[in-house]
Parts: C-alpha cells; sequence; structure tokens
C-alpha cells in the first residue's frame, strides 16, 4: 500500500509538472523547420556557447549552404559602478551585456518573402564589491559575467524558436 502511495504520489507530480509547461533549462523546443544554421560572431566564447546550445537543441550547423544565417553583429559590455560606500570606494557594480544580431532566411520558396529579423538581447547583472576580497569577486564578476552569456544564448534560442513556430503555421 505505502509502495502504491509512493509511487501514485511520483505520477502525479509528474504530471502537474509537464501540465505546467514546466521544462529542463536551457532547453527550447526547436522544430526541425529551423533545417541547418550558419552562425558567426566576432566574440568567440559567446559564439561556442551558442554552438554548444543549439547543438544541445538538435540544430544542424553548416557553413556551407545553411537555411538560416545567425550573424552576431555587435556584443557590448561594460561595467559601472552603481553604488559608493562611505570611505568613496565603489560598493557595488553593475555589469551590462548586449548583443545585436541579424536572423536571416537563406533558403525559401519562390514568391515567400524571405524571413530577416534584426534584433537585441540584453542583461544586467549588479554584485556588491569588498575592495579586501578583490580576488572572490573577480572570480564573482567572471562567473556573472558567463551566466549573463548563458542568459543571451537562452534569449537567442527564443527567437529561433519563435521562427520556428511561426514556419510551422
Amino acid at each position: 500500500m505505502r509502495l502504491f502511495m509512493r509511487s501514485a504520489l511520483v505520477v502525479s507530480i509528474i504530471t502537474l509538472l509537464t501540465a505546467c509547461g514546466w521544462q529542463l533549462r536551457g532547453h527550447v523546443d526547436l522544430a526541425a523547420d529551423i533545417g541547418s544554421l550558419q552562425v558567426s560572431s566576432s566574440d568567440d566564447e559567446l559564439l561556442r556557447d551558442l554552438k554548444s546550445a543549439l547543438l544541445r537543441n538538435n540544430i544542424t550547423l553548416s557553413d556551407s549552404d545553411p537555411d538560416y544565417r545567425l550573424n552576431l553583429e555587435k556584443m557590448r559590455f561594460d561595467r559601472r559602478t552603481a553604488s559608493v560606500g562611505s570611505q568613496i570606494l565603489a560598493a557595488e557594480y553593475e555589469l551590462n551585456m548586449q548583443v545585436a544580431y541579424q536572423i536571416s532566411q537563406m533558403k525559401y520558396k519562390e514568391g515567400d518573402k524571405p524571413y530577416l529579423d534584426s534584433a537585441r538581447a540584453s542583461t544586467i547583472r549588479s554584485y556588491a564589491y569588498d575592495p579586501n576580497n578583490t580576488l572572490g569577486k573577480d572570480q564573482e564578476e567572471r562567473q556573472l559575467r558567463r551566466e549573463m552569456r548563458n542568459e543571451i544564448v537562452q534569449q537567442i534560442l527564443r527567437r529561433l524558436a519563435l521562427i520556428s513556430q511561426q514556419n510551422e503555421a
């Protein structure tokens, strides 16, 4: 009886999670309509993260004759002082990352209008700065930069998912 109750509870939780739309972080439903994709960027770390995410989502990356081209045109990263402490030293920093990108359809049926979209992905983070713990705060900033790149990648993947849904309609 106890085993049956546990099993019923597990099945109920799984059903509730899938019914509310919950899914693993980093997974975006990209249909096969995207086909092959060519990705270019001047930022190597962002390009590596984006390609990795695309491959995890079963998108074929191709440099020759792709269906779509994704060009990460301009990446900007800023760090500014968000607040100053009592000794006129930075107490908090704000990190801002922005990427302008363009998605263009390379293959389309005659008479159809090719898809072309320019967009911007951005994210902002802030962290408290301690001048007595410079090494730890440098590591924290590097971690925040990684998280910000991942968020930018997720924003781009969601835009690609939108294109995929439009192609299905």
